[in-house]
């Protein structure tokens, strides 16, 4: 298999012309598995265990937030040593499965006690936290280092479809379990699909397990230099004179993704519970909602892709995030204000995940564009630190829902959502007046090629536009 980046004298045409080595593939194998798993149990399903359990939103939130704070505590160190060359991050990966084989035995012991066992759930969703932290962070880096720097965007895109996919998967194992143990949010059936969703994690580990260091691109130095170079020209005068431009915008684009998980974490965990206890929705209706929301995603997220080549990666995300807020408004207001029936509620929960959830490949490819591949796993492990902010936020959703109302909740959500995009505006104006005009600039960071460098790209390998 031949290695991107070979050669420093390598064409940007040879480049675009290689095929996704062994790694990039395997990746999007652990994906779809290890997701379709995860959603499958962790989403509506454990939400609603916790529950039926304890009729308290402070408990799902807590338990949440346990999740979250393993991750991140685990993630530092991972990406840390993911970055340093005498670690090999394929020797993380398997201290990784060493906790996956731990959490699933702790999950399982779990549902089989009867009372409902606060400690030992928290043990065994820290457990899954500690996992995710080492596993995500590690295998994005090797999948980020995988990539040539022109085709990052449609390469990743296509991971996150197969993402989105899985989220597709997961609700229909779930409408299949349902349909066997009863239609029903019962202690039963929710454990027998949690005890299903983690045995079922354990098929994901062996493609974990399977990636290489030894297959990653050899380009640190060519990758590096060509950044450089296209940097260079898109400001006009030498890198070394715009290290503040360059290192403004991971930074924005970062603390953009802190206050978008600040939001979410407020929101993710109680949908479910909103759909049981305010809408009266059966669990295999509320099953059939999230796929029809992980199909609506592949497609926006598509759509979002397409609209970036015209426009700028941060651009369609921004446009496709101000509808997404939109609907949640009127989510909120179709219960409280407008007083609509559940189908309209429902519709506009749909459009408004499938929005929020179809930007993510385009802010992580413009991110993991600016970047170089020594320093991709501490980026990496920032989006794990995310978690924290995600599970932190979870915890006060918890306590605003239970002291006022979920509507509430879900309104500071939005507003949360709203702030988020700054950031995104500052570092899309940083982008298009750094350049010699903002026509030409909008050219060099458009998605086209995977780049912000997309002018250059076109010069070497021929506009892909046209096809």
């Amino acid at each position: 298999m031949r290695k991107f980046g070979k050669s420093p004298s390598e064409t940007w045409e040879e480049v675009l012309q290689m095929e996704p080595n062994a790694n990039v593939r395997r990746v999007k194998i652990y994906t779809f598995v290890s997701f379709a798993m995860r959603t499958l149990w962790s989403g509506s399903v454990l939400s609603n265990w916790i529950m039926v359990k304890t009729d308290s939103e402070t408990v799902v939130g807590n338990l949440t937030g346990i999740w979250g704070i393993a991750q991140v505590i685990a993630s530092i160190p991972a990406g840390v040593l993911a970055d340093k060359e005498d670690w090999r991050r394929s020797s993380l990966l398997k201290i990784s499965a060493i906790f996956c084989l731990l959490a699933v035995g702790t999950m399982v012991v779990a549902t089989e006690l009867y009372e409902f066992p606060v400690e030992v759930a928290g043990l065994g969703l820290g457990l899954w936290g500690i996992f995710w932290g080492i596993a995500y962070t590690v295998s994005e880096a090797i999948f980020a280092s995988s990539i040539p720097c022109g085709l990052r965007s449609e390469v990743m895109t296509s991971k996150y479809n197969i993402l989105l996919l899985s989220t597709l998967f997961g609700p229909l194992t779930a409408v299949l379990l349902f349909c066997y143990y009863g239609n029903t949010w019962s202690l039963t059936s929710c454990e027998g699909i949690i005890v299903f969703g983690n045995l079922g994690s354990l098929l994901a580990l062996p493609m974990l397990l399977s990636l290489s260091d030894d297959t990653v691109e050899e380009k640190g130095e060519t990758d590096s230099a060509l950044t450089s170079s296209l940097l260079s020209k898109a400001f006009e005068e030498p890198l070394s004179e715009h290290p503040s431009k360059i290192s403004r915008i991971p930074a924005l684009i970062a603390t953009s993704d802190v206050f978008s998980c600040l939001a979410s974490g407020m929101s993710i965990c109680y949908f479910p519970i909103y759909f049981y206890k305010t809408l009266d929705l059966s669990p295999v209706l509320v099953q059939v909602i999230y796929m029809v929301t992980g199909l609506g995603s592949v497609a926006f997220s598509k759509l979002n892709y397409l609209i970036s080549l015209s426009v700028g990666r941060l651009e369609a995300t921004m446009l496709s995030k101000i509808f997404g807020i939109t609907f949640l408004v009127l989510m909120i207001a179709s219960t409280s204000v407008l007083k609509l029936r559940t189908p309209y509620t429902v519709v506009f929960y749909v459009l408004r995940t499938c929005f929020m959830n179809s930007t993510k490949a385009l802010t992580k490819s413009q991110l993991m564009d600016i970047i170089q591949n020594k320093q991709r796993g501490k980026y990496s492990a920032l989006e794990s630190i995310n978690a924290v902010a995600w599970s932190g936020s979870a915890v006060i959703g918890g306590y605003i829902s239970k002291s006022t109302s979920m509507e509430t909740n879900f309104a500071v959500t939005a507003g949360m959502q709203l702030l988020a995009l700054v950031p995104i505006l500052l570092a899309s104006i940083l982008i298009k007046t750094a350049g010699k005009s903002e026509e030409e600039f909008v050219r060099i960071s458009r998605a086209t090629f995977d780049s912000p460098f997309g002018e250059d790209l076109r010069a070497a390998g021929g506009d892909r536009d046209s096809r």
